[in-house]
């Protein structure tokens, strides 16, 4: 659930204008980095990549976040410590570290945690109260997993999809967002 709550909230980011589209590129949000780098796939990597887990990476680029060095920053490391090696968009590999690196944008943007941003604009609409999300050793809400959601709560986001994002007379996810999500 953490990874689909995740990509809706780019979904809604999108909507309100903290993200241009999924064909930005990631490096936009990471200057710091753009500024470093001389891999020309990271540069090409987009938002869409993230979300479809076709980064080019090999490996799983998230680190151990329960042995990392809190001094180490998780989204540089999930970026920088391996190379691209296919042209992003190419190849599926699964890599936790991709929605991560989302919900660092979505933080950057937002000027809140991914659970702050969920919180406020998709599970208060909804209704949902008792749920919990870890963070990173930045603060950081882990995009790829530690979201706890009641069964029920759990329901209603699927039921929020089954309504191309409509609840209660209200579009709470985009309806094209939907609709490209699934």
């Amino acid at each position: 659930i953490s990874k689909s709550v995740t990509s809706t909230m780019t979904g809604i980011a999108i909507q309100a204008g903290y993200i241009e589209s999924v064909r930005q590129n990631v490096l936009d949000f990471f200057p710091e980095i753009a500024k470093e780098t001389k891999d020309e796939n990271l540069k090409a990597l987009t938002i869409e990549h993230l979300l479809t887990m076709s980064a080019g990476f090999n490996t799983n680029t998230l680190p151990n976040l329960n042995a990392q060095d809190p001094g180490v920053d998780t989204v540089e490391y999930i970026l920088t410590h391996s190379n691209i090696l296919w042209k992003p968009g190419e190849t599926f590999f699964y890599d936790s570290g991709l929605p991560h690196v989302l919900s660092a944008i979505l933080q950057k943007r937002s000027g809140l945690t991914l659970e702050g941003y969920a919180q406020k604009k998709l599970f208060e609409p909804l209704g949902i109260t008792d749920f919990r999300w870890g963070c990173d050793p930045q603060g950081i809400t882990t995009g790829y997993t530690g979201l706890s959601l009641r069964p029920r709560d759990m329901a209603k986001f699927g039921y929020l999809y089954l309504h191309q994002g409509g609840w209660a007379g209200k579009q709470i996810v985009p309806a094209t967002w939907v609709k490209s999500a699934t």
